[in-house]
């Protein structure tokens, strides 16, 4: 079986991949087709053509909008989104969105805060210069007194300014890790938006991984085969326990991943650039 997988489109709706599309068994889409706001028609289109190749089936990211989950639940036969399929004699399991930017505050924040001393050691000369990091202490609500790294107490005015910034679609871990644990228990294959917490080039400012603990949780007690995640826009490979967890480039960088899996159930990957 070959798979297509592409990734983080962001509005790059290339007619390069189609050569790619035509000769896949199946096409996965992982998410995060335009960048934020509503959809246009060319988007549709696009997954249209995508999905009249061959077998298609796709998550949506944290950047789709409710109109886009108004057509994914209209479209059940392309939407794998908290559903299971079966598909050339595996079982896809899906879930897309993100883990909820609270949570995801409030365990960045807990994380800062455990070894302030040694996170702040190689960034503190640099505190003066950085905007970005002095941003991201401003909106999480963290701030430094005597070289030394506080917090400041959860009010309703900062979680507020936390809820400004929330993604359109985002899932609590819990929930993640629940269906498939419940509802996904024997499936081989995820197909998912979002990496397993600790997914290598999950890391962002600070080293705290944007992926989720559920999903995690999840792959740890049930061991599939493999899984597919986006989100961070770039490749990558895992290996937790037996399961072999794989990352997809972005398409908004012009590249998809092409996935085969051989009748031994030997899986390969290559890396597509398109033109």
């Amino acid at each position: 079986m070959r798979m297509l997988v592409v990734s983080d489109i962001h509005g790059n709706f290339t007619d390069s991949i189609m050569e790619y599309a035509s000769s896949s068994d199946l096409i996965v889409c992982l998410g995060d087709l335009i960048n934020s706001g509503d959809y246009n028609e060319e988007c549709f289109e696009f997954i249209h053509r995508l999905a009249s190749e061959t077998r298609f089936l796709m998550v949506p990211g944290n950047c789709d909008t409710d109109c886009f989950q108004t057509f994914l639940n209209k479209n059940d036969e392309i939407s794998i989104h908290r559903d299971v399929k079966d598909f050339n004699g595996h079982t896809f399991a899906g879930f897309g969105g993100t883990i909820d930017l609270i949570s995801h505050v409030r365990a960045l924040r807990a994380y800062f805060l455990s070894d302030s001393e040694g996170l702040l050691d190689p960034i503190s000369s640099n505190l003066g210069n950085s905007s970005t990091l002095q941003n991201l202490f401003d909106i999480i609500g963290l701030e430094i007194k005597d070289g030394c790294l506080t917090a400041i107490p959860e009010t309703l005015t900062l979680v507020k300014k936390w809820e400004k910034l929330r993604p359109s679609c985002e899932f609590q871990d819990c929930e993640i890790r629940d269906f498939f644990i419940k509802e996904a228990a024997s499936s081989d294959i995820w197909i998912l938006h979002t990496p397993p917490f600790g997914f290598p080039g999950s890391q962002r400012l600070g080293g705290f991984s944007i992926g989720s603990r559920g999903i995690l949780d999840a792959i740890i007690a049930l061991q599939p085969m493999l899984t597919i995640s986006g989100h961070i826009h770039q490749t990558g490979r895992w290996k937790l326990g037996t399961t072999l967890c794989l990352s997809a480039p972005a398409m908004r960088n012009n590249f998809a991943m092409s996935i085969t899996i051989d009748s031994r159930q030997e899986i390969a990957f290559e890396i597509i650039e398109l033109k």
